[in-house]
């Protein structure tokens, strides 16, 4: 696991080799194009999504209102894809 001051930071480190990394499609496109990096079909990501989304919520408070449909909407966007 890493901790860097910005996904450009990471796509350096993946261009040397330094492991795989998980970044928003918009950032690799000139890497993608030049060919120093590439990009493999997971299964794990089934969205063309352009960036991940996670709804995340502390275990001991329950959602108000807005979290809930939240949370329905998110839910209702995965299972369409």
């Amino acid at each position: 696991m890493w901790w860097v001051e910005s996904q450009w930071v990471i796509i350096e480190l993946v261009q040397r080799n330094l492991g795989w990394a998980l970044v928003p499609e918009h950032i690799l496109v000139d890497a993608l194009k030049d060919g120093s990096l590439v990009s493999p079909k997971l299964d794990f990501d089934k969205h063309s999504w352009p960036v991940a989304v996670e709804l995340i919520w502390h275990k001991e408070k329950p959602l108000g209102k807005a979290g809930t449909w939240l949370k329905k909407a998110v839910i209702a966007l995965d299972q369409q894809a």
